[in-house]
């Protein structure tokens, strides 16, 4: 049985960690984007909002451009399990991740209602805030990466449902193999 390596790809809130939660519960080695920017903060004590990654990124990609981050992400792979990589946003990071690790694609897809409602209660968002969020360039250019996915899976109902329905993917493409 050979076991695949993975990108998971989606809006804030969609569910991109929950899924790759279920991966590492399988034993796969997860990489998450976001934790490579939080490392770039010099202070780790001071914890950083969602808008301050989202801008970090931003900022990381203007000065140092998406070859950079896939060459970083990639180097994080080198695992002797296979690889999850969790919050790949740009397009060209995701489709050079998806070639060096010969991945597929998942596309965590929820609905702005679901979204917002996760990250009221999650990141205690103001209205103000979840408005900057969601109407960051970087969340709005996320939408293009579905196109590109190998797979799109809903996340509008209950936790469960959408675990074993990442359970059912990961497993039913093992079989596959």
């Amino acid at each position: 049985m050979i076991l695949s390596n993975w990108l998971i790809c989606g809006r804030s809130a969609a569910g991109k960690t929950t899924a790759a939660n279920v991966f590492a519960s399988l034993n796969y080695h997860v990489v998450s984007a976001g934790d490579f920017f939080r490392s770039l903060v010099r202070d780790k004590t001071k914890a950083k909002s969602k808008l301050e990654l989202l801008n970090l990124g931003a900022e990381f990609m203007t000065n140092y451009g998406s070859g950079e981050l896939t060459q970083q992400l990639y180097l994080k792979t080198l695992s002797n399990k296979p690889n999850v990589v969790e919050g790949v946003r740009p397009l060209q990071t995701l489709l050079e991740l998806k070639v060096l690790l010969n991945a597929q694609v998942i596309y965590i897809d929820a609905s702005e209602e679901s979204r917002v409602k996760r990250l009221t209660e999650r990141d205690h968002l103001s209205t103000q805030e979840l408005e900057v969020e969601l109407s960051h360039p970087l969340e709005k250019s996320v939408d293009t990466l579905s196109s590109h996915a190998d797979h799109i899976i809903h996340n509008n109902g209950n936790l469960q449902l959408f675990e074993h329905n990442i359970r059912q993917l990961i497993l039913g493409n093992r079989n596959d193999q």
